[in-house]
């Protein structure tokens, strides 16, 4: 009897009349918030992330193998963990090699197709540079120190971007700080010299850059080192020296990955320059024909680059009709 009182008296609205409301759950705890899927994914992240950092330098390391931008996808749902945005910077960056794969085909007839691939290599080199500024960023929330190579990559971009001054400052910061291994420092900043048009401070540190790579192993860090040199040799004036060393590194494997690395850190009108000079290099006439008209049709190139430029395009040019007498 006691028991249907109890379970009558439960049932029955209020004396006020039956506005009852069901007491609000209490807020998640932090060990609650511990176990959410985002807190574990970006955790996990990070670790990750901090293996790849701190392993063999990733100042050549290519991308993520079948999952292409893995660590964009990771930055987007993961936006304050300071070296999953890093990685996402260097990921997109060295993605950006391939990107002219196409052009030997097209190029030179049509110069707004190379336009639409400049305007998608800036855009993809702001996105990275604004991971890694961020990154630094989250950094210093956390009373941390950036991640590793931030300053590397951040020189790199800008190299890509044709900021040179800046990124002159980044690299010899990089070098000064330990951000980097000091020969990858001196290569980029071969390249940066070059560009600028400091041919012998560019001579010497491709040269030391080459030294520094002997005997690298497995890697491909001696043909990057090659290719840089032959790219500096090119614009000094010793393009006959240069020519040879382009010829004999397509008699070695993985070529193309190798300068596919290098062109990772040029502008896209330096890209156009090297594959040009490859090419005529390997007696591929046809395709460098068309890049060096899609060379000289950039608005990017000096004066001293484009007599360089039409000189070998002058060397190209099929004869002229034989008239008989």
């Amino acid at each position: 009897m006691l028991a249907l009182t109890l379970a009558l008296a439960l049932a029955s609205p209020s004396g006020d009349g039956g506005d009852f409301e069901p007491a609000k759950p209490p807020p998640p705890t932090p060990w609650a918030v511990a176990g959410a899927r985002p807190f574990v994914e970006c955790r996990e992240a990070q670790r990750q992330a901090e293996v790849r950092r701190h392993g063999p330098s990733s100042g050549a390391r290519g991308g993520t193998g079948s999952q292409p931008l893995l660590w964009s996808r990771r930055a987007g749902r993961c936006p304050h963990a300071p070296l999953v945005l890093a990685e996402a910077a260097t990921e997109e960056i060295v993605l950006l090699g391939p990107l002219l794969r196409g052009v030997e085909g097209w190029g030179g007839e049509d110069p707004t197709k190379v336009e639409e691939v400049a305007q998608e290599h800036g855009r993809r080199l702001r996105r990275a540079l604004a991971w890694l500024t961020r990154a630094q960023r989250e950094s210093t929330l956390r009373g941390e120190r950036p991640p590793r190579e931030n300053l590397y990559w951040r020189a790199y971009a800008l190299t890509g971007l044709g900021e040179l001054d800046t990124a002159r400052k980044l690299v010899h910061e990089a070098a000064a700080k330990g951000d980097i291994e000091h020969w990858r420092a001196v290569r980029l900043a071969a390249l940066v010299e070059v560009m600028a048009g400091n041919l012998d401070e560019a001579v010497e540190l491709s040269a030391f850059a080459l030294q520094a790579t002997e005997g690298a192993g497995p890697s491909n860090d001696r043909a990057i080192s090659r290719y840089i040199r032959a790219f500096v040799l090119v614009r000094a004036g010793a393009s006959e020296f240069a020519m040879e060393e382009l010829r004999d590194l397509r008699r070695g494997a993985g070529y193309r990955d190798s300068r596919e690395a290098v062109e990772s850190v040029l502008p896209i009108h330096e890209r156009l320059f090297l594959r040009a000079i490859d090419h005529t290099a390997n007696g591929e006439d046809s395709n460098a024909y068309r890049l060096w008209h899609a060379y000289l049709a950039r608005k990017e190139p000096q004066d001293p680059e484009r007599v360089l430029a039409k000189r070998f395009l002058v060397e190209l040019a099929p004869p002229g009709p034989i008239v008989s007498p």
